[in-house]
């Protein structure tokens, strides 16, 4: 890459790139596909699972409670 300025009026020149160049801009683009592909595998196999199995044990929670409220009157005797 060439910068030339002259006359105030600027110009940049950009040659093709290196094999070099070129190879680590994939490696880069490659890194940044894993790391990706990684985060979404672990919101796949871990956050989702953890959110299902806290949904399920709140609707059980609702019931167990509901439960416990009958259970109670009705030692107390009371209807």
């Amino acid at each position: 890459m060439r910068v030339e300025e002259t006359d105030g009026t600027q110009r940049i020149y950009v040659g093709r790139p290196s094999i070099p160049a070129l190879i680590l801009g994939l490696v880069i683009v490659g890194f940044i596909a894993a790391l990706a592909f990684f985060a979404m595998a672990w919101l796949l196999l871990i956050v989702m699972p953890i959110l299902v199995i806290g949904i399920v044990l709140a609707l059980l929670s609702s019931k167990a409670r509901r439960q416990w409220r009958r259970l109670k009157l009705w030692w107390s005797g009371a209807r």
